[in-house]
């Protein structure tokens, strides 16, 4: 997706009249006529505070025209550049509302090298996406997706890595996320690793009965120090974070008590689409 840039407009040719004859371009398709005008940009307005919008469109209308090694090397300079990345997006009302600049780019990068099948280098790009430059939005909704389209790309790349553990473990940790976003995809990639795998139900509910808690501190911004407690279950040598109570309230029949009831997680989890389909396997 392309971003827009809105600065008024003055008598003279200003920066942003030459971003919006290259949008004009990019709307109509013309992604080469486009890339030009971007790069026209980027060239003679580096101190622009369109500058790192224009640099991202460079990068996108590369991938687009499937120029896969300048588009990688416009990412890097996209990761390198000084801007924050909570700008404002200038897309439509229901897109990011952050601009996300080194995330974005490093994202790219990795959609790049996978598409060549370059699975180290991928892997690379994805790990700077998810943790040096982690995607901001303030919906968790937004935040879950995420989290899942980053965990399928890490199982497919470990996968062709020939290093399925790991690729499960990835997955296994976003199997709670259901309601907030689609799992499907995780389910039937889990589906695929674990068949032919003997007795993972009765693994499965020993992991759950031995349900054990961890207690973490934080500082917040005023100084005051906080503690939260996170509940947790090892299945296949994978550490999994259970819901809490707040997740399973309406699934959990009659339940009146606030506060994480180990019963009443494991009720809940027996009723997700993950706990089903180990039990189907």
């Amino acid at each position: 997706m392309c971003f827009c840039l809105c600065i008024t407009a003055q008598s003279q040719k200003m920066p942003a009249d030459y971003f919006k004859e290259a949008n004009k371009y990019y709307d109509a398709g013309q992604y080469d006529k486009a890339l030009k005008g971007y790069q026209y940009f980027v060239k003679h307005f580096p101190e622009d505070q369109g500058y790192p919008r224009a640099l991202y469109n460079v990068a996108h209308c590369q991938f687009l025209l499937k120029q896969y090694k300048q588009c990688v090397k416009t990412c890097r300079k996209l990761m390198a550049v000084e801007a924050e990345e909570t700008d404002p997006s200038g897309w439509g009302l229901m897109d990011d509302p952050y601009a996300n600049y080194r995330h974005r780019g490093a994202d790219m990068a990795c959609e790049c090298y996978l598409i060549q099948q370059q699975w180290d280098s991928a892997l690379h790009y994805l790990a700077l996406s998810d943790t040096v430059y982690p995607y901001i939005h303030f919906c968790g909704n937004a935040g879950a997706e995420n989290t899942v389209s980053n965990a399928l790309r890490y199982a497919e790349i470990y996968e062709h890595l020939g290093q399925p553990d790991k690729a499960l473990g990835k997955l296994l940790q976003t199997v709670f996320l259901d309601g907030l976003t689609d799992i499907s995809k995780v389910i039937d990639e889990l589906r695929k690793l674990l068949s032919g795998r003997e007795s993972l139900q009765q693994e499965l509910d020993a992991a759950l009965d031995a349900m054990y808690e961890k207690t973490f501190e934080y500082v917040d911004k005023e100084g005051e120090t906080h503690t939260h407690t996170h509940h947790y279950f090892s299945f296949l040598n994978v550490e999994i974070e259970a819901p809490e109570d707040y997740w399973f309230f309406y699934f959990v029949p009659n339940k009146v008590e606030s506060g994480f009831v180990k019963e009443e997680c494991i009720t809940y989890i027996k009723q997700t689409s993950f706990y089903k389909m180990i039990a189907e396997l």
